[in-house]
């Protein structure tokens, strides 16, 4: 049956096809979203779309769900929503919201229905698999800017792109732990930032003007 409903083409869509749709059009009609769009809106707006309208209005479960029944992907979703829970966690210590989100996200890593739900104990997950769901760097820029310098540099410690972790904790002004990761990548450029960014930070504190030669090696 699902072969034939696959086959069996109405124009550019299938059947099969419009049966997803016409299963989203209802659930996005229910509560607590009660968004009133027909088939014929969805298909004009696409379903990109419409999932980045459902995470804007703080249904991002819903909007999981859906990027999960048509296979789209989530990480502008699971952005939304660890930023979301970052902003409107007062109650929370950096160390549990920074448990809490990372929990869920690497459920998310393992594409299971339940992301957004009730979160199972951490298990020790690579960092490539949180990374593969959402850069963290953005969830701790987020973090930073309401006021959780702590949480921001848990969650930076988890991004595996260098160039964004050793960025990102330069905003936070923690340069040793930067320079640390900027020489252990080996990339020069890299070093040379931290260099001059723990620099600026020195003449900021003393009112001290330093010449920086850069380095030709540096320039290769």
């Amino acid at each position: 049956m699902r072969f034939y409903l696959w086959t069996f083409s109405v124009g550019h869509y299938s059947f099969y096809f419009l049966s997803f749709v016409v299963r989203i059009c209802y659930a996005v009609r229910q509560p607590p979203l009660e968004m009133p769009i027909s088939v014929a809106q969805l298909r004009h707006m696409s379903l990109a779309t419409l999932v980045r309208h459902i995470a804007n209005r703080r249904q991002h479960l819903l909007a999981y769900r859906i990027c999960q029944y048509v296979g789209l992907p989530a990480r502008a979703v699971l952005a939304s929503w660890a930023m979301e829970k970052i902003q409107h966690s007062v109650s929370l210590t950096d160390e549990e919201l920074s448990a809490v989100v990372c929990r869920r996200l690497a459920l998310a890593s393992s594409e299971s229905p339940l992301v957004l739900g009730s979160p199972p104990a951490l298990h020790k997950e690579g960092k490539e698999k949180l990374a593969s769901v959402l850069p963290l760097a953005k969830v701790a820029l987020c973090a930073a800017q309401a006021g959780r310098p702590v949480l921001a540099t848990r969650l930076t410690e988890f991004e595996v792109v260098t160039k964004e972790q050793v960025k990102m904790l330069l905003k936070l002004a923690e340069l040793n732990i930067a320079m640390e990761k900027a020489v252990g990548s080996g990339d020069p450029d890299l070093v040379m930032q931290c260099l001059y960014s723990a620099l600026a930070h020195e003449q900021q504190a003393t009112g001290e003007e330093y010449a920086v030669a850069t380095p030709k090696l540096f320039l290769r």
